[in-house]
């Protein structure tokens, strides 16, 4: 066997030797055997195999709302959000995203519902999302980035029960019948009224993403709580996170990145760091159509 010492070590050339021989011995043997049959690896390479593969581990039954819970009855005083200069606390955090929740339960909100988020990087954007999580529905990122085609056609796709926004962003989200609920209304989260919240359920529905839509129509993807709770398990596991590391909230919420960030950060007890679009991308302001032109472009 002849091998490229810049692309292979010797000891690579002589196990595929090795799984060749093996696998014209199995051939000569049994030859009317299915070739996906026989076998390449001796005993040894099946053991190491099974060990390298025994990453079973227990499902979590906890989604990011409940581990979010937990890491504020840990720390009520760390930071959890910083945005320009501002920080909120976790217990801070926990009060408005709480009383948010409270509203959207009396505003009809029942566990499985899909609410639709639509609100710029700040801490409204977080508190929302938390909200929604707490009241027992699943949210529907809307990009306000995204051009009015695609909203729309995550709208009458998903059909929410309702839509959290800003007052800013209103005019760019379609289906007026809809219900919405302002994010800037100070009353969402100094007062909450009287309702009960559901009790957590690790396979409700935490939240739809849309994808790009590149090989045909844009598709909802369906995530439950628990599977969130498994993600950050397994960063808390190989990434080491800390109570008292920080993370950069980078991606648009309408892309399952940024649940990563968000479930990192929140559900590990760190602090998340947002910033605004034009401080993670400078100039893409620049690339942006006016209102009319079109679809909007993306770096």
């Amino acid at each position: 066997m002849e091998s490229n010492d810049d692309l292979f070590v010797p000891a690579t050339v002589a196990r595929l030797l090795q799984h060749w021989q093996r696998l014209l011995g199995a051939m000569v043997a049994e030859p009317d055997r299915r070739l996906s049959h026989c076998n390449l690896l001796d005993d040894a390479d099946s053991i190491a195999l099974d060990q390298w593969n025994a990453t079973a581990a227990s499902f979590p039954d906890q989604g990011l709302a409940e581990l979010f819970a937990a890491r504020v009855a840990e720390r009520p005083d760390a930071t959890a959000l910083e945005y320009h200069g501002l920080s909120l606390t976790y217990a801070e955090l926990d009060r408005r995203a709480t009383s948010l929740a409270h509203h959207l339960v009396d505003q009809g909100v029942t566990p499985g519902c899909i609410v639709g988020l639509c609100a710029n990087r700040s801490f409204a954007m977080v508190c929302g999302l938390l909200g929604i999580l707490k009241a027992g529905g699943a949210y529907l990122p809307l990009d306000p980035a995204c051009a009015p085609n695609r909203l729309a056609a995550m709208l009458d796709d998903a059909q929410p029960v309702l839509l959290l926004t800003q007052a800013s962003l209103a005019h760019r989200l379609p289906g007026q019948t809809i219900p919405r609920l302002l994010l800037d209304g100070p009353e969402l989260w100094s007062t909450a009224p009287q309702t009960l919240l559901p009790p957590p359920d690790p396979r409700r529905l935490a939240h739809v993403i849309y994808t790009s839509g590149s090989t045909g129509r844009p598709k909802g993807t369906l995530l439950e709580s628990g599977a969130i709770g498994n993600v950050v398990q397994e960063q808390r596991r190989h990434f080491g996170i800390e109570p008292d590391d920080r993370v950069l909230q980078f991606a648009s919420l309408s892309y399952d990145a940024a649940t990563f960030e968000i479930a990192m950060a929140l559900g590990n007890g760190a602090a998340l760091c947002l910033g605004s679009a034009e401080d993670l991308m400078p100039g893409l302001h620049e690339l942006r159509p006016k209102v009319g032109d079109g679809v909007i472009r993306r770096l």
